[in-house]
């Protein structure tokens, strides 16, 4: 009997090690909720880059769905025609054989897409120096993905900055998924989700991004209010840098802004809210078998 009970024992534990990875990966998320007003990036976590170029303020627009809760993240001092990002860390939270989402709510004042007018929702990168992020090309060679909302670019040479992304002329107003290596040292083109040339970019914009268990890459979008349920995922492609890149270091995520010159509203009417990142949970099956498990194990002691 003391056999069956060790053997009993024994099983349980290894099924419920086995459980336990699976429930322990926590949410990254930051809603800016904690923040101190008009003192720079600051939260439940903690950003690294152009911090200067943001504040915590609240939530409500001049015009534009209103942000969630009772703050948000706004541009403010941002520098004509130069990107402003911020990120923070979230490798607590990858685990590349489950499914990862992430997600950000982006909203402002201007009606307009335009090629030097951008949102970015930095999904990876193995680096927190943002110039690096920005532009790939000065830097020793980074890792990572990205997707922007943005009108791309009519040629390379119009990029900001000059020649970080790759000629994109074929794309119209869009979500595109981008991905860069430490060897090309230019962001490159995943895929893409067209959007309704009737949306601006003060509509509201909920943007999801799914990297399946196996590799393949996913864009769901709705405008209006924050929490409008997106309209089903887009496929966009798979992974073209590998999940290697990423294990075993420090990896970021964030938001940016790009605005042109000559527009003082673009520069300090956007923002973000309800940056997260979510690693799939356990199945309900799983925690109800880890329960009876348990429970078988009480009652055969009792036995």
């Amino acid at each position: 009997m003391h056999d069956m009970r060790t053997t009993i024992n024994a099983f349980v534990f290894v099924v419920i090690a086995t459980f336990i990875p699976a429930v322990a990966l926590a949410d990254i998320l930051e809603t800016w909720e904690s923040g101190t007003e008009n003192a720079g990036v600051n939260g439940d976590l903690t950003w690294y880059g152009d911090t200067a170029a943001y504040d915590v303020a609240s939530e409500v627009w001049p015009s534009g769905p209103d942000f969630d809760g009772d703050r948000s993240l706004r541009s403010e001092n941002a520098v004509d025609d130069i990107p402003a990002t911020v990120v923070t860390r979230i490798d607590s939270s990858l685990r590349f054989d489950k499914d990862l989402t992430w997600s950000v709510y982006f909203s402002g004042n201007t009606t307009t897409f335009s090629s030097n007018r951008r949102a970015d929702l930095i999904l990876m990168a193995d680096t927190n120096d943002v110039n690096d992020i920005e532009d790939p090309g000065t830097a020793n060679g980074i890792n990572g993905y990205k997707v922007t909302l943005t009108d791309p670019y009519a040629n390379a040479t119009d990029n900001k900055p000059p020649s970080s992304h790759e000629d994109t002329t074929a794309l119209g107003d869009s979500l595109t998924l981008w991905s860069v290596d430490d060897t090309d040292h230019r962001w490159r083109v995943v895929g893409s989700v067209e959007v309704s040339s009737s949306s601006g970019m003060a509509d509201g914009w909920n943007i999801e991004v799914k990297r399946s268990s196996t590799g393949d890459w996913y864009i769901g979008y709705s405008n209006g209010a924050y929490g409008t349920e997106t309209g089903g995922w887009n496929n966009v492609g798979s992974d073209t840098v590998s999940m290697t890149a990423f294990s075993g270091t420090a990896v970021y995520g964030g938001v940016g802004w790009l605005a042109p010159d000559n527009t003082e509203t673009d520069l300090d009417d956007f923002g973000f809210d309800n940056f997260q990142l979510i690693p799939e949970p356990a199945t309900l099956s799983l925690i109800v078998l880890a329960g009876a498990l348990l429970g078988f194990r009480r009652n055969f002691k009792k036995a």
